[in-house]
């Protein structure tokens, strides 16, 4: 989009500023929204596509509902699972560096509603960057198949980070970001970001995480057993963190979780051997082992 429209505060109204706003997927607007799907196209459309399309339109249901006819596909599966059936389908396109880009208004998590909730680095993106992603695979690499992970550069004011993806249902021309990541990436950028700020987003290649060194910061792991450590450190990065680097501070959930501050980090590309120390990080799904 290059940024026309998306940048400064072009999200600086229309509901998305102050408080968080009332959720639009009632459940008369999505008996109405069901009974609209199936008369025009005799599709049974389950709870969650009808809530994604609703949150995306804001309540309008024409609106919906031509949003639906035009891409049903997208709705009769939650995104998740596209990405899943893509996967499997076939294997990814080698490298994404460079395969799609977009700008878009920042959102941050308490100025957006979103039945997803936001853990870890992982954005959330509009529906529309699922089809412009999938539409940039088969003209660059032929093929519409999803990587996975899904890697992403984000840039808001000259400071870069990458992420990864939790869903595509944020409100159109928008991206959620985690708390956590505005947080870390607020002392480089200078300021907090604000609502509305221009975020540049674009695919990328990350080193696939094969260990990782993490060093608590409180004494509450400290009281479970080696074997309970061991769990608790892998269920909190694998599926929460997309990417990790060395510094960053990762908030783990769960008895004996809080901060852990990551040492190190070894990856490799995929197709590589054994992978070296990756300062700048390495993709946190299907990391072997943490400690």
């Amino acid at each position: 989009h290059g940024g026309g429209g998306h940048g400064g505060g072009g999200h600086g109204g229309g509901g998305h500023g102050g408080a968080a706003a009332a959720n639009p997927a009632t459940a008369e607007a999505k008996e109405r929204l069901g009974h609209l799907v199936r008369t025009m196209s005799g599709h049974e459309l389950d709870e969650g596509g009808l809530e994604r399309l609703l949150r995306q339109t804001d309540g309008n249901l024409d609106v919906a509902l031509n949003l639906y006819l035009d891409s049903p596909e997208a709705y009769l599966h939650p995104a998740d699972t596209m990405i899943d059936q893509a996967v499997e389908e076939a294997g990814a396109a080698a490298s994404m560096a460079g395969v799609w880009a977009d700008e878009l208004a920042l959102l941050p998590p308490e100025d957006a509603y979103t039945a997803t909730p936001l853990r870890g680095d992982r954005i959330i993106l509009p529906h529309e960057a699922l089809v412009a992603f999938l539409d940039a695979l088969l003209r660059k690499k032929g093929t519409r198949t999803l990587p996975t992970p899904i890697c992403l550069t984000l840039t808001i004011c000259g400071t870069t980070r990458v992420c990864g993806i939790a869903d595509w249902s944020a409100p159109p021309g928008a991206v959620v970001v985690p708390r956590w990541l505005i947080d870390e990436m607020t002392p480089a950028i200078g300021h907090v970001p604000a609502l509305g700020e221009t975020v540049r987003i674009e695919s990328t290649d990350v080193p696939r995480a094969t260990a990782l060194t993490l060093r608590p910061l409180s004494n509450t792991i400290r009281q479970l057993t080696s074997e309970r450590q061991v769990e608790l450190l892998a269920s909190g990065v694998q599926h929460v963190f997309t990417n990790v680097r060395r510094g960053d501070h990762l908030e783990i959930d769960g008895e004996g979780g809080g901060k852990f501050e990551v040492l190190g980090c070894r990856g490799r590309y995929d197709g590589e051997g054994e992978g070296r120390d990756e300062g700048a990080g390495g993709g946190a799904d299907g990391a072997g082992s943490s400690s």
